[in-house]
């Protein structure tokens, strides 16, 4: 699951989705993988903790992944504010609402 979240591309509308299952899967796997290490079962020790680093670096590796990615729309959302504050610096608006005015003096 780490491996496939490593490759997910975040450009794409789809990633969101594919992210969100593929965290819940793992989430059901760690579950097991607790519950056989409870279990106190013929499991090769060893293999398990190979296994576990490796999943560990590569979780290390998503979170970078996820934090550049979230920097960049940091980013994208700091220039939508910048352009926001410009625009309304520079646009003329009306205050009033829309409605009618009734002259007095007619």
């Amino acid at each position: 699951m780490a491996i496939e979240i490593l490759q997910l591309n975040f450009e794409e509308d789809a990633a969101s989705a594919k992210l969100e299952e593929l965290q819940s899967v793992q989430l059901v796997t760690r579950q097991r993988i607790d519950d056989i290490a409870k279990s106190n079962s013929d499991v090769d020790m060893g293999a398990v903790k190979d296994l576990i680093v490796q999943c560990y670096s590569l979780e290390q590796q998503i979170t970078i992944k996820l934090s550049d990615y979230s920097d960049v729309l940091n980013g994208h959302i700091h220039k939508f504010k910048t352009a926001e504050i410009a625009r309304n610096k520079y646009q003329a608006g009306y205050t009033y609402a829309e409605g009618f005015f009734l002259d007095e003096h007619q």
